[in-house]
């Protein structure tokens, strides 16, 4: 089954529920670990901080897509549900796999790990119904990534350009870092783009 970003109401839902859901899928790992009822919880503080980042672009797009035409010049007069609301859906997702990039190569892309051990993980496999990384191509991958970069650059732009102070997208990391680890993972993808496409090209057999 291909790949698909689930509707925008799905999205915000599941990004507003992201803690609960994250802490009860914790909780019934920790159980099934090793001695893990006597065993002290797990408590990542890195990933609590990328679900906010989560949930503080989840809300700000759900504040502002109505009026998301309107800051960004190149959606001006660009109909709403066939250009802008796709666009903000895989904004949305890209914050998501952003973090599924982060936590498959923590687990060595190891898949199988990521889907048995993390939590975060598993959270965002079961919202796009998938079992790894790999089940979304390539572009889709730099697709949401591109729109994400997009959006929170249109928004510091904005707050520059009104002398306001910008808005703090991650706990940790300043919007300056964040911009760069996004387009580092866009970078990654190109590259794994092309040495598929050299694949393929050594693959076709000579006539």
């Amino acid at each position: 089954m291909p790949f698909r970003i689930p509707p925008m109401s799905d999205l915000l839902k599941a990004a507003n529920q992201l803690t609960i859901a994250y802490t009860e899928k914790r909780k019934e790992k920790d159980l099934n670990r090793f001695l893990g009822s006597i065993r002290p919880a797990t408590h990542n503080s890195d990933r609590i901080n990328d679900i906010q980042f989560i949930q503080t672009l989840a809300q700000h797009i759900s504040n502002n897509r109505a009026t998301y035409s309107q800051v960004d010049v190149s959606f001006k007069d660009q109909d709403y549900a066939l250009v802008v609301a796709p666009f903000l859906k895989e904004a949305l997702s890209g914050a998501m796999l952003l973090d599924l990039m982060k936590i498959t190569k923590s687990y060595g892309d190891d898949e199988a790990s990521v889907k048995n051990n993390s939590a975060l993980g598993n959270v965002i496999l079961d919202l796009f119904k998938i079992d790894g990384l790999s089940e979304v191509p390539l572009d889709k991958q730099k697709r949401c990534l591109e729109a994400l970069k997009t959006y929170i650059q249109v928004y510091d732009s904005q707050a520059k350009a009104t002398k306001e102070s910008p808005i703090q997208w991650h706990a940790t990391r300043k919007n300056a870092e964040l911009s760069k680890i996004i387009e580092r993972e866009i970078k990654n993808i190109i590259a794994l783009e092309k040495h598929e496409n050299s694949n393929n090209i050594a693959a076709v057999p000579c006539s």
